[in-house]
C-alpha cells in the first residue's frame, strides 16, 4: 500500500513539474520563418517567455494538422497586427535559431 501511494504521488509531482516549466508569452509576431523543417514565430512587445533560449521564440511542426493550423493563427496576427498568446509545451527544439525554441502546444488570437 505504500508503494502505491509513493508511487501516485510520485507521479502528480513529475505531471506538475511538466506543467510548471512550459513557457507562454503574449505579445505581437515580430517574425515567421521557415528552417530545418519547421516554422519558427519570434514575439516581440509582450510579456511572458519561453523554457528556452531568449525566451520569446517557438517552433512549430508544418508536418501535423494541428501544426498547420497554428501556421494560419500566427500568420493572420502577423499580417493584421493582432497580438498572440502561445503555450509552450516544455520542450526545447533541437535547432536554435535565437539561442533556442520551444515547441508551440497552443496559439490563440487576443
Amino acid at each position: 500500500m505504500r508503494i502505491i501511494k509513493f508511487s501516485w504521488m510520485l507521479c502528480v509531482a513529475m505531471l506538475g513539474t511538466s506543467v510548471v516549466n512550459a513557457g507562454d508569452y503574449t505579445g505581437s509576431i515580430k517574425q515567421v520563418f521557415a528552417a530545418n523543417q519547421k516554422v519558427y514565430i519570434l514575439l516581440e512587445n509582450g510579456s511572458g517567455s519561453s523554457t528556452c533560449g531568449a525566451g520569446n521564440s517557438f517552433s512549430i511542426d508544418p508536418t501535423t494538422e494541428l501544426g498547420k493550423a497554428m501556421i494560419s493563427i500566427a500568420l493572420t496576427a502577423k499580417t493584421t497586427n493582432n497580438a498572440v498568446w502561445v503555450g509552450g509545451t516544455g520542450t526545447c527544439d533541437g535547432y536554435s535559431p535565437y539561442s533556442g525554441s520551444e515547441i508551440i502546444a497552443s496559439i490563440n488570437l487576443t
